[in-house]
C-alpha cells in the first residue's frame, strides 16, 4: 500500500464503509476497467491524481499543472465550473471543504 493510502486503508475500507457498494460493482465489471481513489488524492495531488485518471480512461496526455493551481471547482458552496474555489480560501474554514453532494 502507497504511503499516501494508508488513511484510506485505516479509515474507510477498515470500517467497511465502502464494502457492500465496492462488492456490487465488482460482480458488475471486472476489476481492472474499475478506478478508485479517495478524495485526499485529488486535494494532496491533484494534477498527479487527474493524470493518473486520464491515463486509465485512455485520453490523450494534458498537464493539470495550471489548471488545478486556479483552485478547486464544484466544492463548497460552488455548485458547477463557473467559479473557483482557491487552495487556500479562508472561507472554507480549518475543516476539509466539502465535495458538493457529499
Amino acid at each position: 500500500i502507497e504511503e499516501h493510502n494508508v488513511h484510506m486503508v485505516q479509515s474507510l475500507v477498515g470500517r467497511s464503509l465502502y464494502t457492500f457498494a465496492l462488492e456490487w460493482w465488482y460482480a458488475l465489471y471486472p476489476k481492472d476497467d474499475l478506478y478508485l481513489f479517495c478524495n485526499e488524492e485529488l486535494k494532496n495531488r491533484a494534477s498527479s491524481s487527474m493524470s493518473d485518471l486520464s491515463d486509465f480512461l485512455g485520453l490523450p496526455s494534458f498537464d493539470y499543472t495550471e489548471v488545478v493551481s486556479e483552485g478547486m471547482y464544484n466544492v463548497g458552496n460552488n455548485v458547477g465550473y463557473d467559479s473557483v474555489t482557491k487552495w487556500n480560501d479562508e472561507k472554507a474554514g480549518k475543516d476539509e471543504i466539502q465535495i458538493s453532494g457529499a
